[in-house]
């Protein structure tokens, strides 16, 4: 392992940007918000449910089960 953490963020950014989140985009106009608050909403939305799922995951080998069977 070598170099720096942030290095690996244009790999994760673009491993998680594919056609499945984009009609995330168009959930906030539906509902009549702003540009700039789908733009909050969205980036609020994904960070929360990384997180969750980020820590989620690391019970995993705390645990003893594999990731899936959560």
């Amino acid at each position: 392992r070598h170099g720096k953490l942030w290095h690996q963020t244009p790999l994760w950014f673009l491993g998680n940007f594919q056609y499945f989140s984009i009609p995330i985009g168009f959930i906030g106009p539906s509902l009549g918000l702003s540009l700039g608050w789908t733009v909050v909403a969205s980036v609020l939305g994904i960070g929360v449910g990384t997180v969750f799922m980020a820590f989620h995951a690391s019970q995993g080998p705390t645990m003893g089960l594999p990731q899936m069977i959560q």
